[in-house]
């Protein structure tokens, strides 16, 4: 026996023992946890793939249920529709047998008929409004297929024939016969053609108008003349064309409803719904008006429409220059007078010494104005003008006056007085008084009156104290007396000065010297004075004003620019070139206004727009213009001033066209008989079904057959039109634009056999053939039991729609039944296959909860059995005791 301890087999064996048990010990945990024998794909693979697919099969089967239900529920429900049906047609069989008798006069009878009409009308009404979720179940339309199974083509399919009074005893109700009844075709639908015309400019518009007729080759001219557009709305345009396209129409040129126009604002839309071509020619304007023509669908051209060449050039005739406004001021000499001027108030005072001509003329220009610069003046002639034109005012006239003054005294005062002379004396008006000054005596002269002039002689000089007469204030009138006394060489021992407010003479020679001759008068009496202004009397009147002026209208031009270019022009010679991005305007008026000095224009913005104004009224004439792309200019002056104009570079376009965006490829389906026979049918357009009622087509003379379709195509507002090259020839439906033509429950009298033949490559032909059932019967909508033959022909007519109607009921009942089986069957593989997939899918507790104690007793004896086999080395320690 070998003693190891470097690898103890039986521990190893133990430890996989454990941990295989634990594993064990955890999937059935799980198991017991979920319920579900697979959690994983790795707890089963197959059967997980398994499930899924049972489960994808239980989901639709229930759905299958579900929807095999709500078929029930739609049979039932025209199910029941048709018992109403029923109950109405017995009591209208009830009716007609009581009709039938002899023993009932015309007036009776036709109250019986009144019933009859009024069944008649909510058997109709039924048949049309009888629905189940909005799907029609009596009109003969009802073609149901139900999915009740979970694979695709697991479906059943029933259909409900047409109940209303028209095909009630008739062959019409039997949808359910597997005759050849019905064929289709359908061609390939237009593209609509779409331009429009952008009209640029409130003008008189005028253009011919072509459109092509869906062939690709003929094509309608339709004129516009006087088309208006005001107020940026073009609807007078769009009305225009219509009017024209309903002319057309009424002459047969044009069929209907092929082509349209509509306004917004100043846009004309225009449609060719036959998606044939749109052109645009010999436009024209009564101003300058253009038109921006577009392609919308089709291929085609975007082009400006304008009858006038290149337009470089827009003149304002001026609003009008300025008038001077000017008239003549008189005035007096010597007079005072007081006046407003243009709001400015002038005060004139002793005219022509006080105030001067020359400083009223000063005075009167600023008063009035810069124009005011050509004003002169004539002696006391004030002529006056305003070069701007306005009006030049004087109100509040004043001319002054005042009466005599009085004669003042004068008053001597001695202040020394060493001399023998008289202390003081007083000299008075018309007296002798005498005083002498003594040998340096000082002497004061004062004066009683501020406005009077004043006279006296010193040692026999003579001198005066004139106020009044040189209308100046007494203080300066003996400033000036003083001065002359110093001045007069004849009185060297003299000095004369001035204190407190006093003439002061002081006597300086060694004798005396007299003062006498006084003499004294009032200031003079001041008569008012005249004036005249524009042939008015201002001294009575008080005021006037010129009226011959006329002041200047500014020149006023708006430019509107229709793009984002680089425009260049001259204003009056001068050239101006500036961007116009983004539609900002601000470069432009800068531009224009840095030439304002020259040119006398000055710009502004303006509603986006830019407003040349030339205040002086004078004329704005702009010439050269020019754009680096295709912008435009609209120049439209103020009103009076002269006409707008369209300021472009390019030459006159007066045409535009879209070429044809994809024409229909009409629906034809050919008709024709192998015998003669009486037919009906019905006809659908995929939106209106015409009804053929039941005529002859006559293999001979097919005109009764082609009248009656088209009669019928025509009131139920068809698309679709009939017609046949002669009475043989094949009756040919067609669909002009492309859309669909179905012809359904076909019957015949006879045999004959309808041949039913689509357009290339647009459907199948067919021979239509409903093995000949009768259609010739009356319908229930044709009787009539007012008379004894007309009740006997509605029995008939009512067992006939009875025993139909007991076919459809009798269909629906079996379909109803088919469902019951249907939803039984599966509801059992539901059970039977959930069954299954649980046994796939699901745990067995009581296999599992075994599993699960074995491996939790295995987990404990394993985990026993490693803790001896790591013990079992010990032993190899005895034998290194020793």
């Amino acid at each position: 026996m070998v003693l190891a301890i470097a690898t103890n087999s039986s521990a190893l064996m133990a430890s996989a023992a454990a941990s295989s048990v634990n594993k064990d010990m955890e999937t059935s945990m799980e198991r017991l946890a979920t319920g579900k024998r697979i959690n994983s794909a790795a707890d089963d693979a197959a059967g997980v793939a398994i499930a899924s697919r049972m489960t994808s099969e239980i989901n639709g089967l229930n759905q299958a249920i579900r929807n095999a239900s709500d078929g029930q529920s739609m049979a039932a429900t025209a199910e029941g529709a048709m018992v109403e049906i029923s109950d109405m047609l017995q009591r209208m069989r009830e009716l007609a047998v009581q009709s039938s008798n002899d023993t009932l006069n015309t007036n009776d009878r036709q109250n019986l008929n009144d019933e009859v009409t009024q069944l008649k009308a909510e058997i109709d009404r039924i048949a049309t409004t009888t629905r189940f979720n909005d799907v029609n179940m009596l009109d003969g339309t009802a073609d149901i297929t139900l999915q009740i199974g979970a694979k695709a083509g697991e479906s059943l399919n029933f259909k409900v024939g047409n109940l209303g009074t028209t095909a009630l005893g008739t062959s019409l109700t039997a949808l359910t016969s597997s005759a050849a009844t019905s064929n289709s075709a359908e061609g390939v639908a237009a593209t609509k053609s779409v331009s429009q015309m952008a009209f640029n400019g409130n003008d008189t518009y005028g253009f011919t108008l072509t459109v092509g007729e869906g062939d690709g080759s003929t094509t309608e001219a339709l004129t516009i003349a006087n088309a208006s557009v005001t107020g940026n709305s073009a609807s007078d345009v769009a009305s225009k064309i219509n009017t024209a396209i309903s002319a057309a129409v009424t002459a047969g040129t044009l069929a209907a409803d092929t082509v349209s126009a509509t306004a917004n604002g100043n846009v004309v839309t225009i449609e060719n719904k036959l998606g044939d071509s749109i052109a645009v020619s010999s436009f024209s304007s009564a101003g300058n008006g253009t038109a921006s023509y577009a392609s919308i669908s089709g291929a085609g051209e975007s082009k400006l429409l304008t009858d006038t060449g290149a337009t470089t050039a827009i003149t304002n005739n001026g609003g009008g220059a300025a008038s001077t406004a000017s008239s003549t001021l008189a005035l007096q000499a010597g007079k005072d007078y007081s006046f407003n001027v243009n709001g400015t108030d002038i005060t004139v005072s002793n005219l022509g010494t006080d105030t001067t001509e020359a400083d009223l003329l000063a005075t009167l220009k600023l008063a009035i104005g810069d124009g005011a610069a050509g004003s002169t003046v004539t002696g006391q002639n004030f002529s006056l003008q305003d070069t701007s034109g306005k009006e030049i005012e004087i109100k509040n006239f004043v001319a002054a006056s005042s009466p005599v003054g009085s004669a003042g005294s004068m008053v001597m005062t001695v202040r020394v007085d060493a001399n023998s002379d008289t202390p003081s004396n007083t000299f008075a008006v018309g007296g002798s008084d005498a005083s002498s000054i003594g040998a340096s005596d000082i002497v004061q002269l004062s004066f009683t009156e501020a406005e009077a002039n004043y006279g006296f002689e010193l040692d026999g000089q003579a001198f005066t104290v004139a106020t009044a007469s040189a209308g100046v204030s007494l203080q300066e009138a003996l400033a000036t007396t003083r001065d002359a006394i110093n001045a007069n060489t004849s009185l060297t021992d003299v000095e004369a000065r001035l204190v407190d407010g006093k003439l002061e003479i002081e006597n300086a020679a060694s004798a005396a010297i007299d003062l006498d001759t006084f003499t004294s008068t009032g200031k003079p009496a001041v008569v008012a004075g005249t004036a005249t202004f524009a042939n008015v009397n201002l001294t009575s009147q008080g005021s006037a004003s010129t009226t011959n002026g006329t002041e200047a209208t500014p020149s006023e031009m708006t430019m509107s620019f229709s793009e984002d270019d680089t425009y260049s022009f001259k204003i009056g010679g001068t050239q101006v070139t500036a961007e116009v991005s983004g539609g900002n305007l601000d470069g432009m008026v800068s531009a224009i206004n840095s030439q304002s000095a020259t040119t006398g224009v000055t710009a502004a913005l303006s509603n986006g727009d830019v407003l040349l104004s030339n205040a002086a009224g004078s004329a704005i004439t702009i010439t050269d213009f020019a754009s680096t792309g295709t912008g435009i200019v609209n120049a439209a002056n103020a009103a009076g001033q002269g006409s707008s104009a369209t300021l472009t570079d390019a030459a006159a376009v007066t045409g535009a066209s879209t070429a044809a965006a994809g024409t229909a490829t009409a629906t034809t389906m050919a008709l024709s008989m192998d015998a003669t026979d009486n037919v009906t049918f019905q006809v659908s357009d995929g939106q209106t079904t015409a009804t053929v009622r039941l005529t002859s087509f006559d293999t001979t003379d097919n005109s009764a057959m082609l009248a009656e379709i088209t009669s019928a195509l025509s009131n139920a507002g068809s698309n679709i039109t009939a017609a046949a090259t002669n009475g043989t020839s094949p009756i040919v439906l067609t669909n002009a634009t492309g859309g669909e033509i179905d012809l359904t429950n076909f019957t015949s009298d006879g045999a004959g056999v309808m041949t039913a033949s689509p357009g290339a490559q647009q459907g199948v032909g067919k021979m239509l053939d409903d093995t000949g059932v009768s259609a010739s019967q009356n319908a229930v909508s044709a009787i009539d039991i007012s008379t004894d033959a007309g009740s006997q022909d509605a029995i008939s007519t009512i067992d006939r729609a009875l025993e139909s109607l007991g076919g459809e009921r009798a269909n629906l009942g079996a379909v109803v039944n088919r469902l019951d089986h249907t939803v039984n069957n599966l509801t059992n593989i539901v059970v039977n296959t959930e069954a299954s997939r649980g046994r796939i899918e699901d745990a067995d507790f009581a296999t599992e909860s075994t599993a699960l104690s074995k491996a939790q007793i295995l987990q404990q004896a394993s985990t026993a059995m490693l803790a001896q086999a790591n013990a079992s080395k010990q032993g190899v320690l005895s034998l290194l005791q020793g």
